[in-house]
């Protein structure tokens, strides 16, 4: 059997999932802005408790690494190499838009026709979203990028588009395609991680714990202070 935890913080969402060979086994999440910080380490503690084990039985760690929220990111990123480093176990990067295409693709189940792409999208502020395209498979069909949300966001596909995630709502009013659909109330969630995860661990894509980068696609800035 393998353990993996998993871990989301590339949103407001703070969510941590066990999961057994790819299956959730027990998942902790919460929706308080900014508080990852606080929850993050008592999550993992919580769900690997509740699922009878120690931290010592875990066979890897996987994160989301982006693109999102730069302090949620370095959050996650660095508590999973904590993680890693004291039990000596695999550190495992997850894409933050494939995780949250298969979220879309779990939810839509038996709704989700198979030629149409899966289109999640983070607020990226202002007009810009982090967005990414994939197939049924979740296979890249656009990767991952930082968008100026315009009028001609997605006209280049002709394929049936499901959009979801934070900066969907801002790119409404530029989609007009009306085969197009706008899946609301959708949250990342560490659940949909597991089987990514696992497949990773099965083909041993591990990353180097001294070498790991986020996928924050924007560069980082702050306002300057007037004095």
């Amino acid at each position: 059997m393998t353990f993996i935890v998993n871990i989301e913080t590339a949103t407001q969402v703070c969510s941590v999932a066990l999961a057994q060979n790819g299956k959730v086994i027990v998942a902790k999440e919460e929706h308080i802005p900014q508080s990852h910080a606080s929850l993050l380490t008592n999550f993992v503690k919580e769900v690997v408790a509740e699922a009878n084990l120690s931290l010592s039985d875990l066979d890897a760690v996987a994160v989301s690494t982006g693109p999102g929220s730069y302090t949620g990111i370095r959050i996650g990123i660095s508590v999973a190499k904590g993680l890693c480093y004291s039990l000596n176990c695999p550190f495992i990067k997850v894409s933050t838009l494939q995780a949250m295409a298969n979220g879309a693709k779990i939810n839509l189940s038996t709704q989700f026709e198979k030629d149409a792409y899966l289109v999640p999208m983070i607020d990226a502020r202002r007009m810009e979203v982090f967005m990414g395209v994939f197939d049924s498979d979740l296979k890249e069909i656009q990767p991952p990028h930082p968008k100026v949300i315009e009028d001609t966001i997605l006209s280049d596909y002709s394929q049936k588009l499901y959009f979801f995630g934070t900066g969907a709502s801002k790119c409404l009013p530029h989609i007009n395609s009306p085969k197009d659909t706008l899946l609301e109330s959708f949250n990342c969630s560490a659940s949909y991680m597991a089987s990514l995860s696992y497949q990773s661990f099965n083909a041993q894509q591990f990353e180097a714990l001294h070498k790991i980068k986020a996928d924050y696609f924007k560069s980082f800035y702050t306002k300057s202070k007037l004095i």
